[in-house]
């Protein structure tokens, strides 16, 4: 099972608009976007970029470990990513692992 003492916050970041720009700036800003994940990786459940159709990095999403939403937010807004500009949007909400491989099945069973 899953076990964790904090509540998890997932971030649903989606890329500015302009194609070009945001690969532009994934690219400058990996290195040191890089650099902070691992320095903050036990904040961290999981997190990573998505792809589209055509396999384009176009998003990402972090579930942040942390005892309130303040502080989850706080984890986000020091990312050199959020920091450059590359989101247009960050939905956020709390997130609640209820079931799959990550919890150890179905949590309502263990």
């Amino acid at each position: 099972m899953l076990e964790h003492k904090m509540p998890f916050y997932l971030f649903y970041c989606r890329d500015i608009e302009d194609r070009e720009s945001a690969a532009q700036i994934r690219r400058e800003l990996l290195p040191d976007h890089l650099g902070y994940v691992e320095r903050n990786m036990s904040r961290y459940a999981v997190a990573g970029p998505n792809r589209d159709k055509d396999a384009a990095y176009r998003s990402s999403t972090f579930v942040i470990k942390a005892d309130s939403f303040a502080e989850a937010d706080e984890v986000m807004q020091g990312d050199p990513y959020v920091e450059g500009g590359l989101y247009q949007e960050i939905l956020n909400v709390e997130f609640v692992p209820m079931a799959g491989d990550w919890v150890g099945g179905a949590a309502w069973k263990l």
